[in-house]
Order: structure tokens, then sequence, then C-alpha cells
């Protein structure tokens, strides 16, 4: 009788501890599967602007094949990139053609690849700082300090040019490289692309409605991810490829204007002032006895005050 006891008490908990470990899909007592939502998965697809330049990046050093060229960005290149017979000219504006990669031990003993290039009637040498077998994995052509891929800016030019785009971005500069105060969220077409300079590697030009003709610096991201932290003036942050205004069409005309502009006023909401001067740098929000306060600092010393979500006042 005691032994039956024993079993069938056995089958009873064994009966009541199986839901458990049937239950748990994460390998994990307790928890429950995590879903994501549509938005979220929405959010973690890349952009049509991402995936459009997808392949404008920097090609990898085991990619690079004999004669390919670089422009020499700042007369600093000097600095990194050793003359074989000493000299120390400035090299700003040379194009520099790539030969191959040695290998040479340092006075620590250990192993460093030195990048041969031959220009202005000499070679060059640049130090890795890294294995052969690492740089060829990963080091790319925009990780050479002060060069800019000609590659790359054949590829840009080959890929923009002639596109039909909306300016995310109201920071333009003229002709002659001035600043010019643009137009957010406005038709334009790229004309073509230009070598930058040692912070920027490309320059986007682009004519607006009224043709008259714009640039804007543009960066690019070394490991294909066009939005990742650092790319604060990748392709998507300049330019998108179809018309914001129809992704805010509930925005009364007169305020879509003001955001075209750069522009605030009182009574906007958050997502009408983020669109006009972008995410804040610094954000405060609380309360008081009857309504929510938040206020809205940006690195220019804009400041911008909110109650319950509308825009109280600001100084710009």
């Amino acid at each position: 009788m005691r032994s039956l006891f024993r079993k069938y008490s056995f089958i009873i908990i064994l009966s009541a501890i199986l839901p458990l470990f049937s239950g748990c899909s994460t390998g994990v007592e307790g928890t429950k599967t995590i879903r994501m939502t549509k938005t979220e998965r929405r959010e973690l697809m890349p952009s049509a602007e991402q995936v459009f330049v997808a392949d404008m990046k920097s090609d990898p050093l085991s990619d690079w094949q004999q004669g390919k060229r670089f422009l020499v960005s700042d007369e600093k290149a000097a600095v990194v990139l050793r003359s074989t017979d000493g000299s120390s000219d400035n090299l700003k504006g040379a194009v520099l053609i790539y030969n191959k990669v040695e290998s040479r031990r340092t006075p620590a003993g250990a192993e460093e690849a030195v990048i041969l290039f031959s220009g202005n009637g000499r070679e060059l040498r640049y130090s890795t700082g890294r294995s052969i077998a690492d740089s060829y994995k990963e080091l790319t052509a925009s990780d050479v300090p002060m060069l800019i891929d000609l590659d790359l800016v054949d590829k840009a030019l080959r890929l923009l040019t002639g596109k039909k785009v909306w300016t995310m971005s109201n920071l333009w500069y003229d002709a002659d490289g001035n600043i010019a105060r643009g137009v957010k969220y406005v038709p334009v077409t790229i004309t073509g692309v230009q070598p930058g300079d040692k912070v920027f590697p490309l320059l986007v030009s682009f004519k607006d409605a009224s043709g008259s003709e714009f640039g804007m610096w543009m960066s690019v991201r070394n490991d294909g991810n066009q939005a990742s932290a650092g790319a604060s003036r990748w392709f998507g942050n300049l330019f998108s490829l179809s018309d914001p205004r129809l992704g805010h069409q509930e925005i009364d005309d007169a305020v879509w204007e003001l955001i075209c502009t750069g522009k605030v006023r009182e009574g906007m909401t958050k997502e009408e002032c983020r669109l006009s001067l972008g995410n804040p740098d610094e954000v405060d929000s609380g309360h008081d006895w009857n309504s929510t306060l938040d206020i809205w600092r940006y690195q220019n010393g804009t400041f911008l005050r909110f109650q319950d979500g509308k825009l109280a006042n600001f100084r710009n």
C-alpha cells in the first residue's frame, strides 16, 4: 500500500511540473515568448536610403588592385605618409597610386603591414599598425587618414548623378564653398559628385527648382551600415528618396513652410519642432501642479519649452 502511494505521489508531482517546462519557449522557467510589434520590426528593417547606397562604401584592403587611386585631401598627410627618400613635401591635391603591401618588424618585434604608394615622383609608405592578416580583414580605404578613395567617388557619381531626391538638411554650400541657408524637404536633382575633404570624402552637388546649384558634404560608413553611429552626414541624413511631406499631411501648410526653413513658432508640437530643428541634444522633463513640462536644448543655444506637448516659448 505504501509503495502504491509513493507511485501515485510521484505521478501527481510530475504532472504538476511538466507544464512549467513545456510552456517555457526561451529555456528559462516562467518566461514568456517575446514577440516584436510591427512597428519594432519596421524600425529594424533597413530604410530605402540604406538599401540604395548599400554598395557605396570603401573597398577593403583585400580587394585593392595595383593602380588603385587616392587623392590626398590635406597637407598634413606627410605626417603619416613617409617618403622612402626622407623628403616631406606638401602632398595636398596629389593623386597616389597603390602598389602593394609589405611586412616589416617594429622595434618591439611585432609584425606590421606597410602599404606602399607612389606619387609626386617618389614612393610613400603608410604604417597600418596592424598585422598583414588583420589589415586585410579590417582595413578599408577610408581608414587611411587624409586620403580619398577615388573609386568611391566614381561609385557615388554613377549611382547619384541625375537622381531626383528631397533634401533632409538645410546646411547647403554655394559654388564658392560658402555656407548658404538652404531649405529642407524640397525636391532637387543631383548633378554630380566630387572628392570632398579629410572629414567628408564626398561633395554632392545638386540643382533646386530654380536651377541654382548647391552642394552638401557627405560621409560614408566603412562597415556598410550607413546609419550607424558616427555617420552624421550619410546619404539618408541629407536626402530622401521620397517626398517627406506625404508622411506628414496632418501638418498645416503654414507650419510646414516654417519647418522647411528651420523655424518654429508657439503652439507647434514636439514632432513639428523635431522636423524643423532635428533631435535635441538635451531633454529635461517634469510637471507642475496641472501640466507636463519639457525643455529641449540644442548645442547652438536654441532652447524650446513645451507645455502639455505644445511649444510654449523658445529662444533661437
